[in-house]
């Protein structure tokens, strides 16, 4: 049976008023893994990672050659796809699912997890209201 975390949105930039869903997930590229922690917007086509993020997995911009269009506060960003494997200890039960990012050539790109893939990957339930979110590993 599938396990569900039920989780109370983060409190942004020390600002009670400014809640959202934010989650976290090990990346990893081979050898190198880094724990992330991401909005999780369903409005996203696309998950994103800032340029560090990247380059701290091992991953160098001059050999990524899927060029990614970036959109909305993001547009003008150069981004590049890349393909890293992500985990949750109690979700995938550190099994890894393979999930794609656009790689962002700036840091000033915030992590998002959107709809392109981790959406494919995950159930997520919205309660606004309470402030809370329900995160299931599709399986």
């Amino acid at each position: 049976m599938a396990k569900v975390l039920r989780i109370p949105y983060s409190i942004i930039g020390g600002n009670p008023q400014t809640v959202m869903p934010r989650f976290s997930l090990k990346l990893s590229n081979g050898q190198q893994s880094l724990e992330v922690n991401g909005l999780v917007d369903s409005g996203s086509a696309l998950n994103v990672i800032p340029y560090t993020v990247g380059y701290n997995l091992g991953f160098i911009w001059e050999q990524q050659v899927v060029p990614i269009r970036l959109g909305g506060v993001y547009s003008g960003i150069d981004a590049r796809g890349i393909f890293v494997s992500a985990s949750h200890s109690i979700l995938t039960e550190n099994q890894s699912v393979d999930m794609v990012f656009a790689w962002a050539n700036s840091d000033r790109v915030s992590v998002v997890f959107g709809r392109t893939n981790f959406f494919q990957e995950f159930d997520v339930c919205f309660f606004g209201a309470d402030e809370i979110f329900e995160i299931t590993h599709r399986e």
